[in-house]
């Protein structure tokens, strides 16, 4: 049986020229143009949940017989990251529909049924605009839900989705074929059936599904039975997303930087203040019904002061603001996961939404030693949900699921063959040269130990937002300027933020404090550097002393392993600094002609795609200091132009 899941909500209203995220506007910050109502009917703030903040992260999964034949984002073919365009209209999984189908081998009267990541049924919506109605300020009332009704029935009720899916697919899919799925119970299903539990708790969190924010379930052999769910206007996610442009930082791309930028803050100085957004109930629930006030902007104003202006000088302010923000999330999920622990006594537990990629957390969930295991799916943004909605309708609807095997890859992504490969070095072959070399590994780690920055590009892509060794930019951790050298050089992003190490599974507890976890996979927990560890590898300890590590075994990457064993054997220590394989503002490389124009529009040293080593030619090294006005490499424009042949 082979079942399809999306994710994803096009905008197809030519009016609708705002989109989701509204330009500036002449505004000097984020937070003021984010936060005021658009000129569009439908472009209200995000703290008031339109539906418009639904349809992000576009991505298509395949199962067949239940197995994961292939999970990829959208943004990683269209190279518009999130899949938003500049008028922030959302892009459907088209190009991501045809891969999975291609890697399946399959055609379209194969496919069984197809799976949406949200059900907004008439129920479902009207139980929303109900509870907008009871608790919105009558001045805005009615704009609000006005916004909510257009968005409805121009792209989010069943007949819409159907519309939209007919039109990416071009299928022509019976619709007793098409299952829609509650938002969160996808994402507690990615979870669940990825875990290899046969019993848990599962917590998502996020900004807001179709009315909800988070559910509590028990899952149990085939089945997941939703128990409690936190209902707009309780959101932790969109809270910290309002901070996170207060703080002068693009909202649903750059929430983790904020979670970054807490370590170097004092999470007392705001205490009191976070206090007024978010209520702690003493059953373990919380509130952030402060999201509704129609005075939320100048409140916030009054709390914290001014917005920081989108490029201004990040100051202790908003290091300290962040560090209340990141100690209130921890205080609140941690409180409420002891409260469910001792109503429900399970001992497993499972976490996936947009919120679980918050590594800071999940780490402070592994310390606490609440549970015996947790599984953190790594794709646990929306779009994770297109696994999570084909995993709900096979293992829970149909009653499926025989094994508990736990998720052991991402790398479910697009692969190329070596044909491919060379033919697209071939097209570069006046700024390249290439080899095929033998033992690779061995050869890029002595370039990493001679302080080279390598591109490395292996096999499948990753599925998620994480980099895990075959999409990834490489370097020496025990160099201290090595993570300001990659920042200058090749990544462009803010100095604040740390970068991720990766170590041989076997290593791992030798360098980290590993006590509450046995592994971390998919890089989505941060635990301690041992305290003499850390001036060995500098350039991945974070200020706070913590990592955010990924555990590598031989059999989940054998070539990555490889590599990190290759490097301990050169310099003691089997651990590389690693960062995902792409520019600021700009998604994963996907493909070899990404990853070579990547390569060549920095100042990465040395390429590795499969077994080839890929160096500049001379006089491209010789312009490694010089920059665009843009700070691009100077060969961008050239290939740009007609000079290179694109796919």
């Amino acid at each position: 049986m082979v079942v399809i899941g999306y994710s994803g909500s096009a905008r197809n209203d030519k009016k609708d020229k705002a989109g989701l995220l509204k330009k500036l506007k002449g505004h000097t910050n984020y937070f003021d143009s984010f936060m005021v109502f658009g000129e569009d009917e439908e472009d209200i703030p995000i703290n008031y949940f339109p539906l418009k903040g639904l349809g992000h992260d576009c991505s298509v999964s395949l199962l067949d017989n239940g197995e994961i034949v292939a999970s990829v984002s959208e943004e990683r073919f269209n190279r518009k990251k999130h899949s938003l365009t500049i008028d922030e209209k959302v892009l459907m999984p088209k190009q991501s529909l045809k891969y999975c189908m291609e890697k399946a081998r399959k055609q379209k009267g194969d496919i069984d049924y197809i799976c949406y990541y949200l059900d907004m049924s008439e129920e479902v919506f009207e139980k929303k605009i109900q509870i907008l109605s009871a608790l919105l300020p009558e001045k805005i009332c009615a704009r609000v839900i006005r916004a909510n009704v257009l968005s409805y029935e121009r792209e989010f009720c069943r007949e819409k989705a159907y519309e939209q899916l007919a039109s990416f697919s071009e299928f022509e899919c019976d619709r007793s074929r098409v299952r829609y799925i509650p938002h969160h119970l996808a994402h507690a299903a990615s979870a669940f059936y990825s875990s290899g539990f046969e019993e848990s708790g599962i917590l998502t969190l996020d900004g807001c599904g179709e009315k909800d924010s988070s559910v509590f379930a028990l899952g149990k052999k085939n089945n997941i039975d939703s128990l409690e769910e936190a209902s707009i206007p309780t959101s932790l996610g969109i809270l910290y997303m309002v901070i996170t442009v207060f703080l002068g930082f693009k909202p649903l791309n750059d929430e983790y930087k904020v979670m970054g930028l807490a370590s170097y803050g004092n999470p007392k100085t705001y205490e009191k203040a976070f206090d007024n957004l978010i209520t702690m109930n003493d059953d373990g629930n919380y509130e952030t019904k402060v999201l509704l006030r129609e005075d939320l902007r100048e409140y916030l104003k009054e709390l914290f002061g001014s917005p920081r202006e989108y490029d201004g000088a990040i100051t202790q302010r908003e290091m300290d603001i962040a560090s209340s923000l990141q100690k209130r999330l921890e205080d609140c999920v941690l409180y409420k996961l002891e409260c469910l622990k001792n109503s429900y006594a399970f001992e497993n537990l499972c976490l996936s939404g947009g919120v679980a990629l918050n590594c800071q957390l999940n780490g402070k969930i592994a310390k606490s030693k609440l549970f015996k295991s947790i599984f953190v799916f790594p794709a646990s943004g929306d779009d994770g949900c297109s696994l999570g909605a084909a995993q709900y309708f096979y293992h829970h609807f149909l009653e499926k699921r025989q094994e508990y095997k736990r998720l052991k890859t991402v790398y479910l992504g697009p692969e190329y063959t070596e044909e491919k490969i060379k033919t697209t070095l071939a097209k570069y072959e006046r700024w390249i040269t290439f080899e095929k070399t033998a033992n690779i590994e061995d050869k890029t780690a002595q370039m990493l130990a001679e302080q080279k920055i390598v591109g490395w590009f292996q096999g499948r892509m990753e599925f998620g937002p994480r980099a895990l060794g075959n999409r990834s930019i490489l370097g020496d951790p025990r160099n201290p300027e090595m993570k300001d050298i990659i920042n200058i050089k090749v990544k462009r992003r803010e100095t604040f933020r740390p970068f991720a190490p990766a170590v041989t599974y076997e290593s791992a507890r030798n360098y980290f404090g590993m006590d509450d976890l046995d592994e971390s996979a998919f890089m989505l927990f941060t635990v301690p550097v041992r305290a003499e560890i850390r001036k060995i590898i500098p350039s991945v300890t974070h200020c706070d002393g913590t990592a955010r590590i990924q555990t590598v075994k031989r059999e989940d990457n054998e070539r990555f392993w490889r590599l990190l064993s290759s490097f301990g054997g050169l310099t003691g220590v089997p651990v590389l600094l690693n960062t995902s394989f792409n520019v600021k503002e700009e998604p994963v490389v996907c493909t070899p002609d990404d990853a070579v124009k990547c390569f060549l529009n920095t100042q990465i040293d040395i390429l590795v795609i499969g077994d080839y080593m890929i160096k500049k030619l001379p006089n491209e090294e010789e312009r490694h200091g010089e920059t665009s006005d843009k700070g691009r490499h100077p060969g961008y424009l050239k290939l740009k132009g007609s000079d290179v042949i694109t796919d």
